[in-house]
């Protein structure tokens, strides 16, 4: 007679991050947190008459905020997954959907922004629906070029991968970088 053997028992595995750079995702959220509270000090600033501008301002606001809270959410969550599996050192679809979105975003935001830079320049007074109007139209687009972005930013996910959803963080972090120092220009009554 044999005798029976005994089976360890089951140990489920410890939870590992998933592949998702967390850090540049806080880093990301935080900073487009930070940078919707800087538009709503200034924007408390605009001109009582000035409805539109407050509409955009509020807007964009919006954008920022949802941006951040679902890139910093999403990194939370993803801190405590089970690690993903290797993903293919190749540019994956998030990473050009999001490059796409945050190009969209940038082309909308171009000529109001360049605008409100000439008339900057040539010490005219600039208008800040200028800078903010084709952001306010193109917000989706430029949200949601972050959120896919950050997200399409993995280890291991390869180069032209890392390429292409550093590009769409970097277009989507020079139009909020232009329309909150906008938003900053015409709270401190420099700007119309």
């Amino acid at each position: 007679m044999s005798e029976p053997q005994l089976q360890a028992p089951y140990v489920r595995p410890e939870p590992k991050p998933t592949e998702m750079s967390l850090g540049l995702a806080r880093a990301i959220g935080a900073t487009l947190l930070v940078a919707a509270v800087v538009n709503v000090v200034f924007g408390l600033r605009f001109p009582y008459n000035a409805p539109v501008e407050s509409i955009y301002m509020f807007g964009i606001t919006i954008d920022l905020l949802v941006a951040g809270f679902v890139i910093i959410g999403r990194s939370v969550l993803h801190s405590r997954r089970v690690r993903a599996a290797s993903r293919p050192p190749r540019a994956g679809a998030l990473a050009v959907i999001a490059l796409v979105l945050s190009a969209l975003a940038f082309l909308a935001f171009l000529p109001g922004e360049s605008s409100f830079l000439a008339d900057v320049a040539a010490g005219e007074r600039a208008r800040y629906m200028d800078a903010a109007g084709g952001v306010f139209f193109a917000g989706a687009p430029w949200a949601l070029g972050f959120i896919f972005g950050v997200g399409a930013f993995r280890r291991g996910g390869g180069r032209a991968n890392a390429v292409l959803a550093g590009l769409a963080i970097a277009l989507a972090l020079v139009v909020a970088v232009g329309v909150v120092a906008s938003s900053v220009v015409y709270g401190l009554g420099l700007s119309d």
